[in-house]
């Protein structure tokens, strides 16, 4: 993607910002030292979500669940993942793969995915994942079940202006249309203020229409495009970016669209 003076602009205040992001860091660990449990900006939570609550994990270190879609009947679960959750986002993996790319990328690829292996890998980037990082995995459980995730971390690239950048969101098609895929965008842009990260972007398929509608309803600007290889095929990806993520921490709570996200 070329420099374009905006960019080089934009990734200059990028450059500000990041130079704060060691006190906004430093801040949150010693207001957790004083016992003062990290949260979300009042309001996080969309329209009839519950607040935050805090469990410890098995290492004794706590873990963020950020809130719920829906009535208690079908109780959609927002949190941050752990390693006993890879199968259940392998599964999400495979059959939403299959589904938003069927046609777009090669039918003997998309066959390939198995959940199995699937699985393997999340372990490994699960059992790595620290809390602390900028790098975190959100998951939406009903019941037992996981059925959609995201993934956020740092920027991947030197030249994007965001700082913060989601690499997968994905929600099984039955689950669709609940809310669940704004509630894991607005925990991606909380996490992403908490670490001192304060625009966010990602890359989607050319090709894939619902991926990109959604983005587009929270108000997603087009930045830039590429090529790249997936599966070994080359497709034509495009860039979408928030340029403040708080507006879409705000647009992730007010988007919702029934049957879309």
């Amino acid at each position: 993607m070329p420099k374009t003076p905006e960019i080089v602009a934009v990734m200059k205040v990028a450059a500000r910002r990041r130079a704060t992001r060691a006190d906004v860091i430093r801040r949150a660990a010693s207001a957790s030292n004083q016992g003062d449990a990290a949260r979300p900006p009042a309001g996080a939570l969309a329209a009839g979500t519950e607040d935050v609550e805090r469990n410890p994990l098995a290492s004794g270190a706590n873990r963020h669940h950020v809130g719920y879609v829906g009535w208690r009947r079908c109780m959609i679960h927002i949190r941050i993942a752990e390693c006993a959750d890879a199968p259940g986002i392998a599964r999400v993996h495979a059959a939403t793969w299959k589904e938003a790319y069927k046609g777009i990328l090669d039918d003997a690829y998309l066959g390939s995915l198995s959940q199995k292996r699937l699985a393997t890998r999340w372990r490994a980037t699960l059992g790595h994942r620290k809390e602390d990082l900028d790098e975190q995995v959100f998951v939406a459980v009903q019941g037992k079940d996981v059925v959609g995730f995201l993934t956020l971390g740092a920027s991947r690239e030197a030249f994007a202006p965001w700082e913060s950048e989601i690499g997968m969101i994905y929600v099984l098609k039955e689950n669709r249309g609940a809310g669940i895929g704004r509630v894991l965008m607005k925990a991606a842009a909380d996490h992403s203020i908490r670490r001192g990260m304060f625009s966010c972007g990602l890359w989607v398929l050319r090709d894939n229409g619902g991926g990109r509608d959604f983005y587009e309803a929270l108000k997603g600007e087009t930045t830039g495009r590429k090529t790249d290889s997936v599966g070994g095929q080359l497709v034509q990806l495009v860039a979408y970016w928030w340029r403040d993520v708080a507006t879409l921490a705000d647009r992730s709570a007010t988007a919702f669209q029934p049957g879309r996200n």
